[in-house]
């Protein structure tokens, strides 16, 4: 775990500091070598185009030649495709070794990504629009491909880029309690409809989602009786919705400030959906982007179902709306991923 930590919160700080910096970015020359050399050796040995091995390289190319037009970092708004620049490519690419055995796992017929462990970004050609597009995984160090894991699904808030935000204090806590109880997170993209809205996990972004639950179910010995859904915010509503309309595929949900009652132009929730799926629910309640109301409501209807519900309030004080982390009281992701009690809570259910 101690790699994973030196990995993401030191490396990763010093890197967005470098990169905010620049007013753009540079792109030092041995990066862009070891990419440009990665692709044509796997062309030069036949890889198809289409192979993962050859997509992730050249999701790669793409965030560098982003970079080197002095485009901005990290901007979820931009309206591009892939729509997404994720830090954790640009680490990544600090280490050739892990490009080194991408290209060979390719070349030698396997899984591009065998014998990767820990915070890693996939590719995938989409169902959506046949683009490249990607997600973000984090397989445990300890990882047997013997064994079959337990998944959770985590599903990002409106503006925070397009993939999990891994220098957060939340997804820090999230992937240790990962680590420590051998849970496989995946974060998908979820289709964003820029720039007049995100995707809202609804039509393409829903297929999004499905599209990377399948191909998380090929790529690793996955309990399909332990899938779990999490998220914040727009995330939140994400665990909802995914949950009500695909019920046989999810174990429990925690959705995290969620809205599921058809507020802010979001569609309303068939809460009646989730009767069979257990529920746990956070909130601030002082949130002033989404109602505290909707977690409450939800709370009582679920309970008066008879489904499986819990709701876990956080209660904010004058003194605490000072905190930095709670964001007009909107942020109950930093309480609710804190340690292993949300991931000990859905791993007591299985389908």
């Amino acid at each position: 775990m101690k790699s994973v930590m030196v990995f993401i919160s030191v490396s990763m700080f010093i890197l967005l500091i470098a990169l905010s910096c620049s007013g753009g970015a540079s792109v030092r020359g041995d990066e862009v070598n070891v990419i440009e050399k990665t692709l044509q050796e796997l062309r030069d040995e036949g890889v198809s185009e289409t192979d993962e091995g050859m997509l992730i390289v050249k999701r790669y190319q793409f965030y560098l030649s982003e970079l080197s037009q002095g485009k901005a970092y990290m901007d979820w708004r931009q309206n591009s495709n892939p729509p997404i620049y994720n830090a954790t490519v640009f680490l990544r690419l600090m280490d050739q070794e892990i490009i080194r055995k991408i290209a060979r796992n390719t070349i030698n017929g396997k899984d591009a990504f065998t014998g990767i462990t820990g915070f890693f970004e996939r590719a995938y050609i989409s169902d959506v629009d046949n683009t490249i597009d990607s997600y973000i995984i984090y397989i445990p160090h300890s990882f047997n491909s013997s064994k079959e894991y337990p998944l959770v699904v985590n599903l990002h808030g409106y503006g925070d880029s397009a993939h999990l935000n891994p220098y957060s204090p939340a997804h820090l806590q999230l992937l240790k309690a990962c680590e420590q109880r051998e849970v496989i997170m995946v974060a998908p993209c979820g289709r964003q409809k820029l720039p007049i809205q995100q995707g809202l996990y609804v039509g393409d972004a829903e297929t999004d989602v499905l599209q990377v639950l399948s191909l998380v179910k090929k790529y690793y010995p996955i309990d399909e009786k332990r899938v779990y859904l999490t998220g914040n915010s727009m995330g939140g509503f994400g665990s909802y919705w995914i949950a009500s309309r695909h019920p046989d595929l999810i174990a429990a949900i925690a959705p995290v400030c969620g809205i599921w009652s058809g507020i802010l132009g979001f569609p309303r929730v068939d809460l009646d959906a989730l009767k069979e799926i257990p529920v746990l629910l956070f909130h601030n309640d002082r949130d002033g982007v989404v109602p505290v109301s909707e977690s409450r409501s939800a709370y009582e209807y679920l309970k008066k179902t008879g489904g499986e519900v819990e709701y876990r309030e956080i209660t904010i004080s004058k003194q605490d709306l000072w905190d930095s982390r709670l964001f007009n009281g909107h942020n109950a992701w930093d309480f609710a991923y804190e340690g292993t009690t949300l991931i000990d809570w859905l791993l007591q259910f299985s389908k």
